[in-house]
């Protein structure tokens, strides 16, 4: 897994004097103050700040189903741990796995997952796959995908879960071992709104050409 860490908290502190606080979360902003509460390992600590830049990153969309609870092996992918935990969880009993999201993700974890013999159905809410290209352009992957006998849904959503058995909203069923969320991100703004920033529809920071 380190071998995919371009750079650790160490050589980054060492080469650019960076105050680096791993597993660290910052729980809270005082704007007024200009302090944010840090917790660390149980404990708070409160930092002072001139300037403040918000990273904040997005967390992987993790459709409502019904009956998910009902399926053990949910994963979603969005960093190395997800990864790792997949890779735990996906053994030669693994016959097929549902992914959940056509975008560049989603065609990752299928052509891993059918490189190791696994079949797979690719579910899309879409009209095609990676709806962020024309449709023009997808269809040559599309039918790249369906000579390796993936089973491609578009215009199509999870709509229950019941064991083991998936249902989409095309009245389509099939059985599956394990489903791969990959169906998208959205802003991680949560500490935003509790410090009384602004955001938009989606969830992100209101900008302006300041900042």
């Amino acid at each position: 897994m380190f071998q995919l860490i371009v750079q650790t908290a160490d050589t980054l502190r060492n080469r650019f004097n960076i105050d680096i606080r791993v597993n660290s979360e910052v729980t809270h902003i005082d704007r007024e103050n200009k302090i944010i509460s840090v917790n660390h390992n149980s404990q708070l600590e409160k930092l002072h700040y001139d300037k403040l830049i918000l990273s904040l990153g997005a967390k992987p969309i993790i459709p409502h189903i019904t009956g998910m609870d009902t399926q053990p092996n949910i994963f979603q992918l969005r960093n190395i741990p997800d990864l790792d935990q997949i890779m735990a969880n996906i053994s030669s009993d693994t016959k097929h796995v549902t992914v959940i999201g056509a975008g560049f993700i989603g065609m990752e974890v299928t052509e891993n997952l059918v490189k190791r013999g696994i079949s797979v159905s690719l579910v899309e809410r879409s009209n095609h796959i990676l709806p962020s290209l024309d449709i023009e352009m997808a269809r040559f992957i599309e039918n790249e995908l369906r000579k390796n006998f993936v089973n491609i849904c578009t215009n199509s959503t999870v709509i229950k879960i019941d064991n083991k058995m998936l249902y989409l909203n095309t009245g389509k069923s099939f059985a599956t071992d394990a489903i791969i969320m990959a169906a998208g991100v959205h802003p991680s703004s949560e500490i935003a709104v509790s410090a009384g920033i602004k955001i938009d529809d989606n969830g992100g920071i209101m900008v302006d050409h300041r900042r």
